[in-house]
């Protein structure tokens, strides 16, 4: 086994990577509490000028061409992957955007969704249990007015209410 330190960004590029929760995994059991800890470690990079955070061990086995099964982590990935679609989300709603917060909403979006799949079952990239599955997908929508019937719903109006209150905006003179 080789274990390689990188971060989020690096381990998630790559437009036809796919991550697969396998059926023996739990299903996603995050709730707000872990999502407060994740968001208050990630103010922390901001306000105390830190680069980096380790978000913890991720451990993937290949499956074929770029189809990875994640063995440990999958909670984490999810959690990652839930943040970065109410992220996506928040810009995509965003009026007036220039470049800067265009380039990051096509970046997020390329973290999420591999733009050249032939199908749409292959599109997201994260595949989660089936139990799982539908409630992900949804997030894609954002509809509004979701109902809380599971933590993957709940945490993503955590993530999108916090990124709304913060109102990211690009640096405008």
């Amino acid at each position: 086994m080789e274990v390689t330190k990188m971060p989020i960004s690096q381990f998630l590029q790559g437009q036809s990577k796919t991550f697969v929760i396998p059926v023996f995994q739990r299903d996603y059991a995050w709730k707000i509490s872990n999502c407060e800890k994740l968001w208050s470690d990630l103010n922390d990079l901001k306000t105390l000028k830190r680069e980096d955070h380790f978000l913890g061990t991720i451990v993937t086995i290949g499956q074929g061409f770029d189809t990875y099964s994640v063995i440990d982590g999958q909670q984490r990935l999810t959690t990652v992957s839930i943040l970065l679609i109410a992220l996506y989300n928040y810009l995509k709603k965003t009026e007036n955007k220039d470049g800067k917060l265009k380039m990051l909403e096509d970046q997020v979006l390329d973290f999420l969704i591999n733009k050249y799949a032939d199908d749409e079952d292959k599109k997201i990239r994260l595949k989660p249990n089936k139990s799982d599955k539908s409630d992900f997908a949804k997030l894609f929508e954002h509809q509004e007015n979701l109902l809380h019937s599971s933590n993957i719903i709940s945490n993503y109006d955590f993530f999108y209410r916090k990124i709304e209150s913060n109102r990211i905006e690009s640096n405008r003179s």
